[in-house]
């Protein structure tokens, strides 16, 4: 039985209200790297044909204007957003779970500023992974399965959910999060 040490530095953080604040404006910092390096004016608008990028062998975004989707650069950015995602949406899973503790030390006038933060965090990260590796949501397609809904910490393997109970998921956290 191995005590890890960063349990102990989790029940420090989640002591007092600033600790709580604090590991919110953690989610939101590392938001950054997912939605300003990946998901925002990059990669994905050039795919969206935003920018005119040339074919030329120079080009950083080439790949991706051109969709080749077999290079290795491509699928790197493409695990690269998912494992961001999930790993911010783990966290975020932590910080609800210390919310909703028996013994939470959040108060009263912070706890549904926290959790309704917290939620709607979860909530679009999880639409934003709908758009990006689900399909064209459609009445066709509501019930094909896409990506796993994580309402836990736990590490355990989630199963692919249909996109229909993705997005209701995603509603379900918005309106706990109103």
């Amino acid at each position: 039985d191995v005590k890890m040490e960063d349990s102990i530095m989790e029940n420090m953080l989640f002591s007092n209200n600033e600790g709580y604040q604090t590991a919110l404006n953690g989610i939101y910092l590392n938001m950054i790297s997912l939605y300003v390096d990946d998901l925002s004016a990059g990669k994905l608008d050039v795919m969206a044909q935003y920018y005119n990028v040339t074919e030329n062998h120079d080009h950083a975004y080439k790949i991706y204007s051109g969709y080749k989707l077999d290079d290795d650069s491509f699928e790197y950015f493409l695990d690269n957003v998912w494992s961001k995602a999930y790993n911010l949406i783990a966290n975020n899973n932590v910080l609800l779970e210390h919310c909703d503790a028996d013994d939470a030390t959040v108060s009263s006038e912070y706890y549904p500023i926290v959790k309704g933060e917290a939620l709607a965090i979860r909530a679009m990260l999880h639409f934003d992974l709908l758009r990006l590796f689900g399909p064209v949501y459609n009445e066709s397609s509501a019930s094909q399965k896409c990506i796993p809904y994580q309402l836990s910490s736990s590490k355990d393997i989630q199963p692919l959910l249909p996109a229909s109970e993705v997005l209701q998921n995603v509603i379900k956290d918005l309106e706990a999060a109103s």
